[in-house]
């Protein structure tokens, strides 16, 4: 079962109030993971992170804005003149392409998140294709490119994102020799399908499916 609860914000450009769905519990049951670190579940949700203004559409991170207010009946959002707060808009996968070309972030964290979110919307189209219809733009392996300079060398996950990330840029040698520092047992089932993946020189994003 997913969860919400809502915030209230406001734009520090025009000043407009607006609510923001976050996630307050959900989960993976049925859903789909891939190489690329995606997932794709009914019940799995993400928090909404970054979301236009809907009056003066300025593109706003809402870690970055205070929360005038924490509320889990969407029928209280209203505001002092009694009327409804409009709710923020949720980037859609294809929106953060657009993001990625007008580089609109603030900090590395964020760049990190808008990269790698593009990078789902680009591989959204070829996750159930054949490996021979896949195919990264000369924009996507730049931005690729990109993203390995923001991926952490200490965090598991980054490093298995790295990885992931050399193997569709065709830089086969180098995801095996990341891959090969990851020892820690629970990260073996994604590290050994991707090992596999780039021993067989495939690039394509692929279905995590875990041996019972």
């Amino acid at each position: 079962m997913t969860t919400y609860f809502f915030e209230i914000k406001q734009c520090p450009a025009c000043e407009t109030q607006f609510s923001c769905m976050q996630v307050g519990s959900c989960n993976t049951f049925g859903a789909k993971f891939y190489t690329d670190g995606y997932v794709d579940g009914s019940m799995y949700d993400e928090p909404t992170v970054v979301a236009p203004c809907r009056n003066c559409e300025q593109v706003l991170w809402l870690d970055d804005l205070p929360t005038l207010e924490v509320l889990q009946d969407p029928y209280r959002i209203v505001g002092a003149d009694g009327n409804r707060i409009s709710e923020a808009h949720r980037f859609q996968p294809e929106d953060f392409e657009s993001l990625l070309s007008e580089r609109n972030w603030n900090n590395e964290v964020q760049e990190t998140y808008v990269r790698i979110r593009a990078w789902w919307a680009a591989s959204h189209k070829y996750r159930k294709l054949d490996d021979e219809d896949f195919t990264l733009s000369t924009e996507q392996r730049e931005n690729l490119k990109q993203l390995l300079n923001l991926l952490s060398d200490d965090d598991p996950n980054d490093v298995i994102m790295r990885a992931e990330v050399l193997r569709q840029l065709g830089r086969f040698e180098e995801c095996l020799a990341t891959l090969g520092v990851r020892k820690e047992e629970r990260y073996q089932g994604v590290v050994g399908i991707i090992q596999r993946l780039a021993i067989d020189r495939c690039v394509a994003v692929k279905e995590v499916v875990l041996e019972a």
